[in-house]
């Protein structure tokens, strides 16, 4: 945000002489900054405070994003989304958001009752999510297992943004510092 805002300070009189916008950028940063700031921000507060208004609202947001991004399971084009899900559902043992039922809304079950991603699988064999018996998968949804993993690790979590804040906060007064010298220096060159 603070590197946004300085190119806005110093160049931003000469971006009219330019034929090309560059500083679109410089006003993406400040803004992407800012919103990471506030939620951040507002994130803290409601953990520290137990704010359960505030809790509820990144609660019912972490139910949206998990079901937006169960729709995208499987799919060629959302690798990585197919991988968390295995991996999340492998090392927590769980299956779906709330059940396994959940895979039956979804395109890669098309349809199906009796599809669940392999993942799911209490054994670990190739297709033994196809035509599964109730015993055979895991469940529990793993929705209870994120809100508890993220509760129970709320203070690692938070120590690490705040270290990362501090980064970026050093980081910056470096900058700043070397920005100085830098336009020092080619005064007396």
């Amino acid at each position: 945000m603070a590197v946004g805002i300085y190119v806005q300070l110093k160049v931003g009189d000469l971006a009219e002489l330019q034929t090309v916008k560059f500083l679109t950028g410089s006003i993406l940063i400040i803004a992407v900054g800012a919103v990471i700031a506030v939620v951040s921000f507002f994130g803290c507060c409601g953990a520290v405070k137990e704010n359960r208004c505030f809790l509820c609202l990144i609660e019912t947001n972490l139910n949206k994003d998990l079901n937006k991004s169960l729709i995208d399971y499987g799919r060629k084009d959302h690798d990585d989304i197919t991988k968390a899900y295995d991996t999340l559902q492998q090392q927590e043992k769980c299956c779906g958001i709330n059940n396994y039922r959940d895979w039956q809304r979804t395109p890669f079950s098309n349809g199906s009752h009796s599809v669940v991603p392999d993942s799911c699988c209490q054994k670990k064999k190739a297709g033994c999510g196809k035509n599964f018996q109730d015993k055979d998968i895991y469940g529990e949804g793993c929705y209870v297992k994120v809100k508890s993993l993220l509760k129970d690790n709320l203070m690692v979590i938070f120590g690490v943004g705040l270290a990362v804040a501090f980064i970026q906060v050093l980081a910056m007064i470096f900058s700043m510092v070397l920005i100085c010298k830098i336009s020092k220096q080619s005064e007396y060159a």
